[in-house]
């Protein structure tokens, strides 16, 4: 049968009875031990932060040299798109943008991987630019050479259209100038010769042409002579020919365009002149003094004959120079005929020959003013719109009255009154601002034809005037009777001073 043992334990607490001792070598042993353990461990912690540090520090500087790397790249491409050519500021401002950028990302590496870093990729980065800008430079000073020799060969021929004879001298200017760009580097030896090939067939070119320019006929013998031959070749001679037929008959246009513009403004000036003596007729200040030291001509339309005869004829009798409704109102209708119409005025001159015939000096000037008038797109417009108010007026004034079936034995002299106190109604009112629509459409408030009916007059007005005619064709004793307008009219048939048309027709209507 098993003997169950019984269980005793190996640990026991010291008592009362055991000492428990530890000696001095043994304590000291162990206080090192812990020492040791926990310089250990503090000396792995402070290499793990710097270790951190480091790599952020690292980390940071890099992102930023990158992308200083790249605004950079594109900043300089902008450099060389808009620089000029030659423009060595902008480069050596660019150079100095790249200093400062990389330097100051510099200033923020603190520690030596970083410093060590930022120090070798700038190196890199301003090497790759300095590289790309330098090549951005010789671009650019080839494009400046090119066009520093575009603007010299430009001005050599322009010299040589405005002195041919100077070929010589422009010929050594293109070749020094292309020495220049050899000797600069600007231009490469191998390209120089084409160049001054080129340049020197350009200069040819540019003589004929400025002799063609100052005398035709000697450009051709130039052409022909063969002194060009070896710089033109025969295709740029045939079209030199052509070139200068062409400034032949561009010459001849030319000519014929500035007689015509002195003809022009000869007669504009000699207008001025006639109608500023008109002017002077109408206030008996013109004399034969002016008239013969004038711009005009000696003799024809509007000449010094002629105004010297006006003169004279300004000195006949009163009534002779006054003006015959009639020959007014032909007039008028004789401006407005259709053009190629053989009874047309055209020349406003021709009326000088009706002073003293039938047209005083102010209703020469009215009709001078419609003729002048129509001198314009605008002005011809004007003046049809007028001539209607006025065919209007005559229709109403001159012809038979529908009443009686009689034309009014006055009524050419009604309708000079209307036409002149139109023509200068219109005139005056035009001067203050209202427009030609405002004065001749017949919707407007202020349309100048609603005052011809101040002009009309009645049926027992005419039938007074035609009875004497009546009376003496009939045999009957002749027993004068009063004009009912007119002014030889009683006063009381008599438009009174400031009247208007229309009061004049309400009284006149009121007293019959």
């Amino acid at each position: 049968m098993p003997v169950i043992r019984e269980y005793r334990s190996q640990v026991r607490a010291p008592g009362p009875g055991e000492n428990f001792r530890v000696s001095p070598d043994q304590l000291g042993a162990q206080e090192g031990r812990a020492l040791e353990g926990l310089g250990n461990v503090v000396q792995g912690v402070a290499q793990t932060v710097a270790k951190r540090i480091e790599q952020e520090n690292t980390g940071d500087i890099t992102a930023k040299v990158t992308k200083a790397n790249a605004d950079l790249a594109i900043d300089l491409q902008q450099t060389i798109r808009t620089a000029e050519p030659g423009d060595n500021e902008a480069f050596d401002n660019y150079n100095k943008r790249v200093e400062d950028t990389l330097g100051k990302i510099g200033e923020d590496a603190s520690t030596p991987a970083a410093r060590q870093f930022h120090l070798e990729a700038s190196e890199r980065i301003k090497g790759q630019l300095f590289k790309t800008s330098a090549q951005g430079q010789a671009d650019l000073a080839g494009v400046k050479a090119v066009n520093d020799y575009t603007s010299t060969i430009n001005s050599l021929s322009s010299a040589l259209i405005a002195d041919p004879s100077s070929l010589e001298l422009q010929k050594s200017l293109h070749s020094s100038a292309i020495d220049n760009l050899v000797n600069s580097g600007q231009l490469p030896k191998s390209d120089a010769l084409k160049l001054k090939t080129d340049g020197e067939k350009s200069l040819a070119k540019s003589t004929i042409r400025g002799w063609a320019e100052l005398n035709p006929d000697y450009a051709k013998e130039k052409l022909k002579s063969g002194e060009f031959d070896k710089d033109l070749g025969a295709d740029l001679k045939v079209q030199l020919f052509g070139e200068i037929d062409q400034a032949v008959r561009a010459k001849e246009i030319e000519q014929e365009r500035r007689l015509k513009e002195q003809e022009r403004v000869a007669k504009v000036q000699q207008q001025q002149t006639q109608n500023n003596f008109l002017v002077s007729l109408v206030d008996k200040k013109l004399t034969t003094k002016e008239v013969l030291s004038s711009n005009l001509d000696a003799f024809g339309s509007g000449s010094k004959e002629q105004f010297i005869q006006m003169l004279k004829t300004a000195n006949s009798s009163e009534s002779r120079l006054q003006t015959d409704g009639g020959t007014m109102i032909s007039l008028f209708r004789r401006i407005h005929l259709p053009d190629g119409d053989p009874k047309k005025l055209v020349d406003e001159n021709d009326l000088n020959g009706f002073f003293g015939n039938g047209l005083s000096m102010v209703d020469l000037n009215r009709l001078r003013d419609e003729m002048q008038g129509k001198q314009t797109d605008a002005g011809r417009i004007e003046s049809t719109l007028k001539k209607q108010v006025l065919d209007i007026a005559e229709g109403q004034l001159t012809k038979s009255n529908p009443l009686t079936g009689f034309r009014d034995p006055v009524g050419d002299e009604q309708m000079q009154r209307f036409m002149v106190y139109f023509l200068e109604e219109y005139k005056a009112r035009r001067a203050k601002g209202e427009s030609a629509t405002e004065l001749l459409s017949p919707d407007s408030p202020n349309y100048l034809g609603r005052n011809i009916r101040a002009y009309v007059r009645t049926p027992q007005q005419i039938m007074r005037d035609l009875a004497p005619k009546r009376t003496q064709r009939d045999g009957l004793a002749l027993t004068p009777v009063a004009p009912t307008s007119g002014a030889n009219a009683p006063k009381e048939n008599q438009r009174k001073p400031g009247e208007s048309p229309q009061d004049y027709l309400k009284r006149i209507k009121g007293g019959q």
